[in-house]
C-alpha cells in the first residue's frame, strides 16, 4: 500500500497528546497532533493503531520563510504574559498553508488572530514520501512571552 519509510514521531512541550500521522481509507489529509519532547523514528510502511493509521513520511514540512514573527501590538509590550498558543496548519503538496485551526487559544485574543495571520504568511517546504511532496496537517505550537516577565 505504501513504501517503506521512517515515522517521525516528534513530541514538544507536553501541549498536546502524542504526533499521530493518520489517514482514513477515504484519502482524508494525514494528521499530526503533538504532546510531550521526545524523538522517535519507526521504520514501516503504515502501522494501524486501532482505528488510526500511522502515515509514513520520509522528510517532515519546513519552514522555508524564516522564524515565524509576530508583531505585538504597543498596547501589550507593557504587560506581563506567558501564552502558548497551538495552530493544526494544512500543509499542501506545493508548501502552501491552505487551513488553520486553533487547538489551543490564549487567554488574550488578540494573540489568536496575530499568530493565525502570521502563520497564514509563511512558506513551508511540503513533507515528502519518497521523492513525492505530500499534503499534510500539523500543529504548530507558538509561545508568546513578554520581555516584561523575562526581567528586562
Amino acid at each position: 500500500m505504501f513504501k517503506a519509510s521512517k515515522i517521525l514521531i516528534v513530541t514538544l512541550i507536553g501541549i498536546l497528546n502524542t504526533i499521530i500521522s493518520q489517514q482514513d481509507i477515504s484519502g482524508k489529509r494525514p494528521q499530526m497532533i503533538l504532546d510531550t519532547v521526545s524523538v522517535v523514528t519507526i521504520d514501516s510502511s503504515c502501522v494501524k493503531v486501532g482505528d488510526m493509521w500511522l502515515l509514513g513520511y520520509d522528510s517532515p514540512p519546513k519552514v522555508l520563510s524564516g522564524p515565524i514573527k509576530i508583531e505585538i501590538p504597543d498596547s501589550l509590550k507593557n504587560t506581563t504574559y506567558d501564552e502558548y498558543i497551538v495552530l493544526e496548519v494544512g500543509i499542501e503538496a506545493d508548501g502552501s498553508v491552505s487551513q488553520i485551526a486553533i487547538r489551543k487559544g490564549s487567554n488574550i485574543k488578540v494573540f489568536e488572530y496575530l499568530a493565525v495571520e502570521a502563520v497564514k504568511q509563511t512558506q513551508f517546504q511540503p513533507a515528502k514520501q519518497g521523492d513525492k511532496p505530500i499534503p499534510l496537517s500539523i500543529a504548530i505550537p507558538i509561545h508568546l512571552k513578554s520581555k516584561v516577565l523575562n526581567g528586562f
